[in-house]
């Protein structure tokens, strides 16, 4: 199954919380976590056209996102979420390429971004290590993974 990567438009920014939350769910957290954890997910117009926003989409469908932040030559993967039925299938991979590339293209020279536990060894296929934990606004420990890129 083929991947397209698209950019992402502000008419995309009402529907990518929901991918958020469906991808988190993959990993069996409880439903009222969940719940609490959507009511924090925003991802507005403006975020959307100030960063790096990009769809995978394949038959026809949306099937994850990722948001690039940059901060001089660091990228920040805010964003890569796959919807659930599509895990397993190379979208994450083909999102995390295109990813590395798009920060390459911006000059960043290192990417780092917070995980998910589980997450963390689809990460380290991809080259990205463990730099340090950090607690999330739920009060939550995650691993902020990170790697450095060649430049372009």
């Amino acid at each position: 199954m083929a991947t397209e990567i698209i950019r992402a438009g502000v008419e995309h920014s009402s529907l990518l919380p929901g991918i958020v939350v469906a991808a988190k769910g993959h990993w069996g957290y409880p439903q009222a976590w969940l719940a609490a954890w959507g009511d924090r997910v925003r991802i507005p117009p403006e975020y959307v056209v100030h960063n790096e926003v990009w769809l995978a989409a394949a038959d026809g469908q949306i099937a994850g996102f990722y948001g690039l932040k940059l901060e001089g030559d660091l990228g920040i993967l805010d964003h890569l979420w796959v919807i659930p039925g599509r895990i397993g299938l190379g979208h994450g991979r083909a999102l995390f390429e295109h990813a590395v590339q798009r920060a390459v293209v911006r000059g960043a020279t290192f990417l780092e971004w917070e995980s998910d536990r589980n997450a963390v060894p689809f990460y380290q296929r991809m080259g990205g290590r463990r730099l340090r934990e950090t607690r999330t606004a739920m009060e939550h420990l995650l691993p902020v993974m990170g790697m450095g890129i060649p430049p372009k």
